[in-house]
Formats: structure tokens, C-alpha cells, sequence
């Protein structure tokens, strides 16, 4: 597989630019309508034309969409995701540990998933800045959206677990120490900010984790959080409210519960991982766990992402849509999820997300309907990364 994988077109390395033509019975704009037998063009790594070809090379298929969006993945992360020697951490950077040359990164790709947002893992109760990177193209700096994006931070049980309370025995290493509950994340992430509105009274003196968080405060980068359970939801936009915060929520297994409210405050959600079996493994720490959840957000009218976290196969992001739709979510809202919709919530819908001219060259042509059907075609800013017609164990993999 993996010598099969070295020979395709690009994946990481591969010739400049091409210019190309992408036919399909049906290509999905997102931004727009939706076309019958039509073409897009791609010249120069943009999008050139939308309803006419621009000759180069013909590819053709059942159905393109611009390329997919992750909005909440650890893919590439080399070293683990967490910084476990501290639970505050705003400045560490994930940029600075990813892999170009990660496998993850390549699955991605194969799966039609063109951008992704990074981000730390949720072990400390503000983990740091996550990035905004293609998922592949010809070196780590080209591929790079966003270098320092949303600033990472958890509520729940996450960033306590592990940690012991210094009264069961002698000190010995520094997991003795807080927070070791869901009371000690909230005042950890609190005192946090109330540190950051200190230092800015104090005259401010050059501290990179406190600059990090005034912006944050300020409105000029974005705060991402995980909570799943409705009450470290509900704890999150009390928190918001405290400090003037603007937020947006990943894991989110319980949001529908509150789904009206987030929807009035117009908090955005990147909903998932959807397990396939068993459901209780995923659902463990939560006490209503519904798998109409993103339907049920999206009905209220909550600005919605899917994610797959960093599952592959049936799991992989569509897949993750294709369960969505199986549980109430329209396929237009399930495509949006993954496109358009999570690049206005990663503020990158400039360039990515939709068909249209000018944006970047991220499209993937499947073989019949998108998330249904194989990828045989996947462009990454107008470089061709992955061919099924060059993969020989693509028909294998289709049971062909």
C-alpha cells in the first residue's frame, strides 16, 4: 500500500500547477446552485471558471464538491497533542509539531478532506492555538492557511482526569495537582483571564501567554472549547458571559439539548465524531446521547461543522456526513458541514468551502453521489493529490 501510495501524482511533492477541466453530472457548488452536466475550470492553483472548463487535462465523474472540511482534528500531530506539564498554555503552538509527511494527512487527502483545523488535544484547560492547514501540497509552508488559529481550551472531565488530589498520598510527580474536578477546570480557565486583565491593568510587559488571551478577550482570535455534557455546555456560555468572550463548542454530544439557545447566541458547534459501534464506548461521559444531534442543530438553526475527530474508514468524514443524513440532517446541510459551513467557523471561507471563482482549487470528483460513492479525483490548491485511476488498490478497497 504504501509503495502504491509513493506513486501517485503528488501527495505531498508532486509537479507544479496543471491546468484542468472537471466534468460531472452534478457539481455541487455550495455557494449556489447546483449544476447538470457542467464543467469547472482550474488554472494557476484557483478556481477559473464555474460552468466552463479551461482545456488542460479532462477529468470526469458523477458529482464534485469543493474539498472537505474538518474542523476539529489532531491529524499530524507528531508527539502527542498535549502538553501535559502544564493545564494553562495559551502560546504552545501545534504548527510547530506537525508532520507534513504524516500518514494521517495522506488518508485525509484519499478521503477527499482538503483542510483541516489542528488542534491541541484536550488534556489541559487551555491547550494552546490550533492551525489551518491543506492536507497536502508541495512543503508544510505552502500548505498552511492559518498558522495560529483558535485558541484551544476543554471544560469536563478531560483536563482533571489523571490529575490526583494531593491528600491521597506523597507527591510524586506533578499529576498531584489541579484541577481534579469539574469545579477546579472552571476556576483554572477563569483565573486564567482574570490573570490576563491583571497584566493589561499592570501596563502589559511582554508575556506571550497573557497577549494571547487579551486577544481573545479583545474579539481578534477565536476561543474553541469541548464540552459534551449539557451542563459544562451550559458552564461554558456562563463562562462566556463572565469574561465577554466569544465562543464556539466542539464535541458538543449533548447540544441538542440546548439547541434553541445556542442558536439565539449564535455559538457555533463542530459537532462529532458519530461512533459506529458501539455507541456507549463513544458516549460514555454523557447522559443523553442523541445521533439525531446535528439535525436537531442544524433545525434549530445552529451554525454546524462535522467532524470525524482522527477516525478513518467508515468513520472518516464522509462517513461521518453519510450518518448525519442517516439521522435526520438534509444532504445540502450535511455537505454545507463539511464545506462551506465549517470554513466560515475556521474564518477561511474566503478561500475555501465553495465553487467559485477565485478560491482556491480544493474540489474533489466522486464517482457517483458525494459521501456514497468513491473520490476519484482530489485537488488541492489545483494539484492533482490524489488519482484513483493511478491507486491499484483503490478497486480492491471498492470490493472491485
Amino acid at each position: 500500500m504504501i509503495g502504491a501510495l509513493l506513486a501517485l501524482p503528488v501527495l505531498g511533492s508532486g509537479p507544479a500547477e496543471e491546468t484542468f477541466t472537471l466534468r460531472a453530472r452534478e457539481v455541487h457548488t455550495v455557494s449556489g446552485a447546483r449544476l447538470e452536466d457542467s464543467s469547472v475550470g482550474v488554472r494557476d492553483g484557483k478556481i477559473s471558471g464555474v460552468g466552463r472548463g479551461a482545456g488542460g487535462r479532462v477529468l470526469e465523474g458523477g458529482s464534485l464538491t469543493p474539498g472537505l472540511i474538518d474542523a476539529a482534528s489532531t491529524a499530524g500531530i507528531a508527539g502527542g497533542s498535549n502538553e501535559e506539564s502544564s493545564e494553562v498554555a495559551p502560546s504552545l503552538r501545534v504548527l510547530d509539531a506537525l508532520d507534513p509527511k504524516s500518514r494521517a494527512m495522506e488518508r485525509l487527502a484519499r478521503a477527499g478532506v482538503t483542510t483541516v483545523y489542528v488542534s491541541p488535544g484536550t488534556r489541559g484547560v487551555i491547550g494552546g492555538l490550533g492551525a489551518v492547514v491543506k492536507t497536502a501540497g508541495a512543503s508544510l509552508e505552502t500548505r498552511v492557511v492559518v498558522p495560529a488559529a483558535a485558541l484551544k481550551a476543554a471544560m469536563g472531565d478531560d483536563p482533571s482526569r489523571g490529575n490526583i488530589p494531593i491528600r491521597f498520598g506523597t507527591p510524586t510527580s506533578f499529576y498531584f495537582r489541579r484541577p481534579t474536578s469539574r469545579m477546579g477546570v472552571v476556576w483554572l480557565f477563569r483565573k486564567a483571564f482574570f490573570d490576563a486583565a491583571a497584566y493589561r491593568e499592570r501596563g502589559r510587559s511582554g508575556d506571550e501567554d497573557m497577549e494571547i488571551l487579551l486577544q481573545v478577550v479583545d474579539g481578534k482570535r477565536r476561543l474553541r472549547l469541548t464540552a459534551r455534557r449539557l451542563n459544562d455546555i451550559r458552564t461554558t456560555l456562563r463562562l462566556a458571559d463572565e469574561l465577554g468572550l466569544k465562543v464556539e463548542i466542539d464535541g458538543a454530544d449533548e447540544a441538542h439539548r440546548c439547541a434553541e439557545e445556542l442558536a439565539a447566541r449564535e455559538v457555533a458547534v463542530v459537532a462529532g465524531p458519530i461512533p459506529t459501534t458501539p455507541v456507549r464506548a463513544r458516549f460514555a461521559e454523557v447522559d443523553e446521547p442523541c445521533l439525531g444531534n446535528a439535525a436537531l442543530l442544524a433545525k434549530a438553526g445552529v451554525l454546524l461543522a462535522l467532524t470525524a475527530g482522527d477516525r478513518d474508514g467508515e468513520e472518516a468524514l464522509p462517513g461521518q456526513a453519510l450518518f448525519a443524513m442517516r439521522y435526520g440532517l438534509p444532504f445540502d446541510a450535511a455537505l454545507r458541514a463539511v464545506t462551506l459551513d465549517a470554513a466560515r467557523i475556521l474564518g477561511v471561507e474566503s478561500r475555501v468551502g465553495s465553487i467559485e471563482e477565485g478560491k482556491d482549487a480544493d474540489l474533489v470528483l466522486w464517482e457517483a453521489a458525494p459521501f456514497a460513492s468513491r473520490p476519484l479525483a482530489v485537488l488541492i490548491d489545483g494539484r492533482l493529490v490524489y488519482d484513483a485511476a493511478s491507486d491499484p488498490d483503490a478497486a480492491a478497497r471498492e470490493g472491485r
